[in-house]
């Protein structure tokens, strides 16, 4: 039986002719913008996010499925589907897809947007569960673990770790040199009270909350296990990972 993505047709909305409403989900991966694109796409009133601009697979499975050629005409499409009534699309976005958007103009494109920023404060926590999803190609609760060892490996971890922080230091020149306001949530406080933090995200966006949507999506569960614990002590032990 296969597994539904978010991006599969199944979760299109009705057509909107437009969007007026722009937001993005300033991001790095295992993060938990998964977690909280989620929960954003559920109040039915803040689009359906998601990693639309991942040039690694989902903009070339989508781009295929709305049958387009162009950056420009796959804009209009994705919009098409995924804004919500009320006028609202948006996105989530790592670094490397931002310069994506960057280099083809789309981001000029999405003008005017705001930004919601989220940070999480376990580097080594990130890279550990980095490196266990580039081996498995488990992203989310959604996708069965593949049948793939998994190896500690602190080359891989530390590569994981590095490619981290040039993400991060990445939002953090954008922001800078644009000048931009963007709301900043911390991952750890969305864990622990996400509701709280959904909905001050909400009235901090300003967008219309009519109409609302009831939507919907598949539980996401904590990915993290004994096995991550375990990696994050060696690691932290072991003398050739990199130093904080």
């Amino acid at each position: 039986m296969k597994t539904l993505q978010l991006t599969d047709p199944e979760y299109d909305l009705d057509p909107q002719e437009s969007s007026s409403f722009t937001y993005i989900i300033a991001s790095t991966p295992r993060c938990g913008s998964s977690y909280l694109s989620k929960h954003l796409w559920e109040t039915g009133i803040l689009g359906c996010p998601a990693e639309y601009f991942n040039f690694n697979k989902l903009l070339f499975r989508l781009t295929a499925r709305f049958g387009v050629e162009t950056p420009i005409d796959y804009l209009k499409a994705l919009k098409r589907v995924r804004t919500t009534p009320n006028g609202v699309f948006g996105v989530k976005v790592h670094f490397d897809h931002l310069q994506f958007l960057s280099i083809s103009g789309l981001l000029q494109q999405l003008s005017p947007v705001k930004f919601v920023r989220l940070i999480r404060n376990e580097p080594i926590s990130e890279a550990v569960s980095l490196s266990r999803a580039l081996q498995t190609g488990a992203w989310h609760s959604q996708i069965s673990e593949a049948d793939k060892p998994e190896v500690y490996r602190v080359s891989h971890i530390n590569w994981c770790f590095q490619h981290l922080r040039l993400q991060k230091q990445g939002w953090d020149q954008f922001f800078e040199s644009h000048k931009l306001p963007h709301m900043t949530v911390k991952y750890e406080t969305l864990v622990a009270d996400t509701p709280a933090v959904i909905a001050a995200i909400t009235q901090n966006l300003g967008f219309p909350t009519t109409p609302k949507l009831t939507v919907s999506l598949p539980e996401m569960n904590k990915q993290s296990n004994s096995l991550n614990q375990e990696w994050i002590e060696r690691y932290e032990q072991d003398p050739q990972r990199v130093q904080t």
